[in-house]
């Protein structure tokens, strides 16, 4: 059985289709070639810094921020690659080591939940 978080972000994305249909197409266009993951991570990334605020648009540097986040548990945690293309997980790796971070380790605030992802 579905959520209730679930159900509202289906008929959030919805009236988001019904209202661009040509913004969400390509939009979905996005994710047809899915090879290495950063694009399902920027786009995790985008989702969460919307969620926060009522803003459009972000500074890049609250963008990658957000990343690092939300790769932060997959690859810290779980050690999960993201393919040998992809650098994303070395930044992450670079960041625990230079930070001191323990890979569980969560934002300020933020409790660990996959409602967050």
């Amino acid at each position: 059985m579905a959520s209730d978080e679930t159900i509202n972000q289906a008929l959030l994305l919805a009236a988001v289709a019904a209202r661009y249909p040509e913004k969400t197409h390509y939009l979905g266009g996005v994710f047809n070639d899915t090879t290495n993951s950063y694009k399902l991570v920027w786009f995790l990334a985008i989702l969460s810094l919307l969620r926060r605020g009522d803003r459009g648009s972000f500074r890049f540097a609250e963008l990658f921020t957000e990343v690092a986040v939300t790769a932060w548990h997959p690859v810290c945690l779980y050690r999960l690659s993201f393919g040998r293309q992809d650098k994303l997980q070395d930044a992450v790796h670079d960041i625990m080591q230079s930070s001191g971070l323990a890979p569980n380790a969560t934002p300020d605030g933020w409790p660990l939940t996959l409602g967050r992802l």
